[in-house]
């Protein structure tokens, strides 16, 4: 320390003290060489290492608000052309309904037809994201670009969402509503 007087130490004590103003605690830092500079305020190792992890912190919830935010985007993206796919063939389901399709019928021709492409997204999304993950591997701590875990994790939230998206629109051009024009009046 005679050396090199302005450069920040730290002085770690352990000990089975959990209150920093016991006064042990006092007695102990009382005895500590007088050549070592005395602590004004002792804190707790966790809330030193708690500090200066309060920015790695805040960086991950920003990055959890934003995930949570596209996730959000996605979700209202894939009903938003699920459901207009679903309208653009109503008229067909309309047609199988009063050829005598039941309603179960013409919701897994719905159902079916929006997961070709759910399904086909998802495959693309998981090659895309394995490439990413292999670009962005330098960036990632204690996590394999290419974790199974969290590409099948990531998969399975956006098959659940392809799957509600599908079955509301499906589930409401199924409900076997039919359109009849009225008959014209014979004079």
């Amino acid at each position: 320390m005679a050396q090199s007087p302005y450069i920040t130490h730290t002085v770690v004590l352990n000990t089975s003290v959990g209150n920093p103003a016991d006064p042990g605690l006092g007695r102990a830092l009382g005895s500590v060489p007088p050549w070592i500079a005395r602590c004004p305020s002792p804190r707790p190792l966790s809330d030193i290492v708690s500090k200066s992890l309060s920015r790695q912190r805040l960086g991950m919830t920003l990055m959890l608000l934003f995930a949570v935010a596209a996730l959000a985007l996605a979700a209202v993206g894939i009903y938003g052309v699920i459901a207009y796919a679903s309208s653009q063939r109503m008229g067909e389901v309309a047609t199988r309904m009063a050829l005598g399709a039941t309603s179960s019928d013409a919701f897994w021709l719905l159902t079916e037809a929006g997961a070709q492409p759910g399904d086909g997204g998802t495959i693309v999304g998981l090659g895309v994201a394995r490439a990413a993950g292999r670009a962005g591997s330098g960036l990632l701590y204690e996590v394999r670009a290419t974790d199974p875990a969290i590409l099948l994790s990531a998969a399975g939230v956006v098959v659940v969402i392809t799957f509600l998206s599908i079955l509301i629109p499906a589930r409401r051009a199924s409900r076997g509503r039919t359109f009849a024009c009225p008959a014209p009046r014979l004079r």
